[in-house]
């Protein structure tokens, strides 16, 4: 019989999270924030991925860093969908947006599901200018609230359509060894492929960075519950995601 390999606890320096400051942290966000203010997607740093880079943008107090790798926990991530009816980026809201991915609000609005937008290869009937031939004409994407170890603020990164099947593997694998996202440090880093048709695109990969030991964990559980509620009700602008995602078929 094989003998279990344990996972050693990796290290997560963000001092928000120590014991001695853990209290106080919950107390500023309480007394700055207080019990119901909500907090805007403008009041979040946004880590961006320009299309076919090999690297994030990340806001720092210097200006935006220039990273090959992010690490972090993420405390939260949503589905979002947005559909515009040409390809042409612009200033226009989408014609229907959803902020949970599962029902849509505008035209045609309804299930997410079944809606015919959202179907592969759906692209090149209903969006105006596209050449995908199995892109979906509503837009998809997972914004991923990230803790780093810089502040006990998230950051915000999008996950394009063409990233979201590595997302939801790497979520598989950490269900079938019985972790949650949430106590482990997830890395992202950046491969750029090509489609079918030659167009490049950057492809966001999470991959396991380490558990966390079992007083950070606890730690970052208890700050977790006093930012979720705050992160869910955030309105992801779906505008920002005609910007951030080209029309192309993943490889």
């Amino acid at each position: 019989m094989a003998k279990k390999t344990e996972i050693v606890p990796a290290g997560f320096d963000n001092p928000a999270l120590s014991p001695a400051n853990l209290a106080n942290t919950l107390e500023i966000l309480e007394t700055n924030l207080g019990a119901d203010a909500a907090i805007g997607i403008s009041d979040l740093d946004r880590i961006k991925v320009p299309n076919g880079a090999k690297s994030f943008l990340v806001p720092s107090l210097e200006g935006e860093q220039t990273e090959s790798e992010l690490r972090g926990i993420v405390l939260l991530a949503r589905t979002n969908r947005a559909f515009w009816r040409s390809n042409t980026i612009s200033d226009e809201p989408p014609a229907c947006y959803s902020d949970d991915g599962i029902t849509g609000i505008g035209e045609p609005g309804g299930a997410c599901a079944t809606c015919p937008l959202a179907q592969f290869g759906s692209a090149k009937v209903y969006v105006e200018g596209s050449n995908s031939d199995n892109g979906q004409a509503c837009k998809q994407s997972v914004a991923i609230f990230l803790l780093t170890e810089d502040g006990f603020l998230p950051k915000m990164l999008r996950l394009p359509p063409t990233s979201i099947k590595a997302w939801r593997q790497y979520l598989v694998s950490l269900t079938g060894r019985m972790l949650k996202v949430t106590d482990v440090i997830t890395t992202f880093d950046i491969e750029v492929v090509k489609n079918a048709a030659g167009q490049p695109y950057s492809s966001i990969n999470p991959h396991f960075g380490g558990r966390l030991d079992p007083e950070t964990a606890a730690n970052v559980a208890k700050l977790a519950e006093a930012m979720l509620p705050r992160l869910r009700t955030i309105r992801v602008a779906p505008e920002s995601l005609n910007e951030d995602t080209l029309d192309v078929d993943a490889a």
